[in-house]
């Protein structure tokens, strides 16, 4: 999702599906939200990303432990925080470390990502396609965004622009009017 330039997303949050794909030492599977703002002038990208991710060359070999949670802005400090199941704070990053950030021209991705050093590529999600639905592909359910007057608000499918680099492996589909599926079995990708 893009803030138009009239408007100022200041947060993000989701529920998420957790997963625990099978990966390589050198690969990575993870589902989350972020944040993200791009300043042009300067060619810098600040983002705050937060979800679930396996990845054991960062955790050690075989640790597949998974969390899901949602962030956004405090509207009396500008600093971004984390927020666990709507009931704890876990804390917050401090505005000055994300210039960008203040700016109005912001993203809010939802969904997947992967990433290997080699063919073939990692299971996304559940490592089921999204069409296969409900209790099978992964999903993001009731995500929404924080306006700049700090009202949470839900991104309906009209919100939302669907992307997938490698639809042969990895696809995106809408679920009703307050989610989606998304994820795939990897393979090889052609990447």
């Amino acid at each position: 999702m893009r803030s138009s330039p009239s408007a100022k997303l200041t947060g993000v949050q989701a529920d998420l599906s957790v997963h625990n794909p099978s990966v390589s030492n050198q690969q990575f599977s993870a589902g989350g939200v972020h944040i993200q703002s791009m300043t042009e002038a300067i060619n810098q990208t600040d983002s705050i990303k937060t979800g679930w991710m396996v990845q054991p060359s960062l955790l050690g070999v075989g640790d597949t432990q998974t969390h899901a949670y949602a962030k956004w802005t405090d509207s009396n400090t500008g600093d971004w925080w984390l927020q666990y199941n709507f009931e704890k704070l876990m804390g917050y990053w401090p505005k000055h470390l994300f210039t960008g950030l203040q700016s109005s021209n912001r993203e809010m991705p939802w969904g997947g990502a992967v990433y290997s050093e080699s063919s073939p590529s990692p299971v996304m999600g559940s490592g089921r396609f999204a069409e296969e639905g409900w209790r099978y592909a992964a999903f993001v359910a009731n995500h929404a965004y924080m306006d700049e007057s700090h009202n949470l608000r839900f991104a309906y499918e009209k919100d939302l622009e669907a992307y997938s680099d490698t639809p042969m492996c990895y696809r995106f589909a809408p679920y009703m009017d307050f989610g989606f599926f998304y994820g795939g079995p990897g393979g090889n990708c052609g990447t």
